[in-house]
């Protein structure tokens, strides 16, 4: 399991964040990951590089 400490203890090996919403994919926030946290903890060290987020819409994608 990973926690928000690895990436930020890691920082300097990290060349892009990929995420997707647990369970299910779906929209951020619809799910059990907490993004305020989770964006926060990046935040807090010096990354300025791309930070890419992956979901399957629940609705009509339109």
């Amino acid at each position: 399991m990973t926690s928000i400490a690895t990436p930020s203890e890691n920082i300097d090996r990290i060349s892009h964040f990929h995420v997707t919403d647990v369970p299910g994919r779906y929209e951020p926030g619809t799910g059990e990951l907490n993004y305020e946290a989770i964006f926060g903890a990046i935040a807090d060290t010096d990354y300025d590089g791309y930070v890419d987020c992956e979901f399957s819409p629940t609705g009509d994608a339109d």
